[in-house]
């Protein structure tokens, strides 16, 4: 039988938070799967749990609020855990971006997770827009791993770290990335005709990336 963990999410005020998502994870599972929910209009969510020896972190995320994190013991099927968790507002985070060749990611987004972030499922991040700039919502204190995801076409991004182990808020000056790779705009597109022998075929991958370049520096493209 499974543990039921059954999450309350309040905001500062102590009012139920509904539509928060809630990730769990066994610390003793290196590979295991996330567990997800989201709570309901009166910010309860209830989540099944596999019994374990070892503790579960349990992390929150929501367009309104920051990143909030608990750990709980989930050991006995005849016992409900129930935690609560505190969302806060957060404030907002500005930034720039500009990569190597001096331009900026624009329209690629960037996401700040905190570093206790072990979840396999994380939020999509903000777009950069044209000059470089962006800003991050409802960032609360901690340490904060800070990623952009670069768009590969088909609705497929690859994350590249930009930045670890940094309180993002403590300076209360805008965030400078420096990134080391090509932005949008020194990419190009290769296109082609594919010619399939032997049978007919149907959904495959084209990728490219250079011999001698970064494993990242690749592209793809779905033949349906």
């Amino acid at each position: 039988r499974a543990c039921v963990l059954k999450i309350k999410t309040v905001d500062e005020q102590g009012r139920p938070a509904g539509g928060v998502n809630i990730y769990a994870k066994c610390l003793g599972d290196v590979d295991g799967a996330t567990r997800s929910a989201a709570t309901d209009g009166q910010g309860i969510a209830l989540i099944g749990l596999a019994p374990s020896d070892k503790e579960y972190v349990i992390g929150t995320w929501s367009r309104n609020f920051g990143f909030a994190k608990a750990v709980v013991r989930a050991d006995n099927p005849d016992v409900v855990v129930e935690q609560t968790l505190v969302q806060r507002a957060g404030v907002d985070v500005e930034g720039k971006a500009v990569c190597s060749d001096g331009k900026p990611p624009a329209g690629w987004r960037v996401v700040a997770l905190p570093d206790w972030w072990i979840f396999s499922s994380y939020p999509g991040g903000e777009e950069i827009r044209d000059d470089g700039s962006f800003t991050l919502r409802h960032v609360v204190p901690d340490r904060y791993t800070v990623k952009i995801n670069i768009d590969k076409g088909d609705g497929f991004s690859t994350p590249r770290t930009v930045l670890t182990n940094e309180d993002i808020t403590a300076s209360g000056k805008p965030l400078e990335l420096k990134c080391d790779f090509l932005s949008p705009s020194s990419l190009v597109e290769i296109a082609g005709t594919l010619k399939v022998t032997g049978g007919e075929h149907k959904g495959l991958w084209i990728a490219a990336a250079p011999q001698n370049g970064d494993i990242f520096d690749h592209g793809s493209a779905y033949v349906k």
